[in-house]
């Protein structure tokens, strides 16, 4: 992982640092479940991984990881499913600020004609001063087991060295793809969009390999002829690559039955 500010030749800058920094984080889950019985019991394990209280303490871990202080922390579930946590911080490192934040909202969701199950995580750190949300970027992935991740990164304002010369960035940057561990890069199949002489840097994540038995439980799969198995894989590939690519696909999605209609 390329390291943030830890040259031997440091930017001498006047004051603290102004530069704010935000990494947005959107992670897609994908499961399919066939009987209502495992749509239930799916429900009960999503509501209690992704509760207020988790996500709280997934927070205040990445806070903790970063440096930064968390001044408060305001969290809450929502029904039938889904919740929210935000984090306000302070950068523990240079000044007592109250402008820096992490937040948290999850969106669960059902195909409306299948059993297909798409979980959607929204993150946002957002850092000022010397700390920055990228530290953390793979300890964040850590707590899901997405498909798709889609990565936003982008440097704001800018903050003044001693000879009052405005800096816009403080750190080396090229690509988030530089911040994730060699295994997490190995795992998906990466595609950058970036517009660096704006600080803006985009990276979207495709897990590269795809094994049926991760989407769908034992019992069912055995209850499924090859025929249906077949087109349950074809309904989760086709959603990995709509959501990959942020777009439509042909044929569209709903070319895929429930199961047992």
């Amino acid at each position: 992982m390329m390291p943030l500010c830890e040259s031997s030749d440091k930017l001498r800058l006047h004051d603290f640092n102004n530069l704010s920094k935000t990494l947005s984080v959107t992670l897609y889950e994908l499961t399919y479940r066939i009987s209502e019985a495992e749509q239930r019991r799916y429900k009960t394990e999503l509501n209690g991984r992704y509760s207020a209280q988790c996500l709280g303490l997934m927070l205040e871990k990445m806070a903790q990881k970063m440096g930064a202080k968390v001044l408060n922390l305001a969290r809450q579930d929502y029904q039938p499913q889904g919740a929210s946590a935000t984090l306000l911080l302070s950068d523990a490192l240079v000044a007592h600020l109250d402008k820096s934040h992490i937040t948290i909202h999850t969106y669960p969701e059902q195909h409306p004609q299948n059993s297909l199950y798409t979980f959607r995580a929204d993150i946002e750190l957002s850092t000022c001063g010397r700390i920055s949300p990228l530290t953390v970027l793979n300890e964040l992935l850590d707590c899901f087991a997405a498909e798709v991740v889609l990565l936003d990164y982008r440097v704001r304002g800018f903050t003044r060295d001693v000879a009052g010369q405005k800096q816009f960035m403080d750190h080396e940057m090229v690509s988030i793809q530089n911040f994730l561990s060699a295994p997490r890069r190995a795992e998906y199949q990466l595609l950058d969009r970036n517009v660096a002489e704006e600080n803006s840097f985009h990276t979207k994540m495709l897990k590269t390999s795809f094994v049926l038995e991760g989407f769908l439980s034992q019992s069912e799969q055995e209850l499924c002829s090859g025929a249906e198995l077949e087109q349950i894989e074809q309904c989760l590939r086709l959603e990995r690559e709509e959501l990959f690519y942020g777009r439509l696909s042909d044929p569209p999605a709903t070319t895929c039955k429930r199961y047992g209609s």
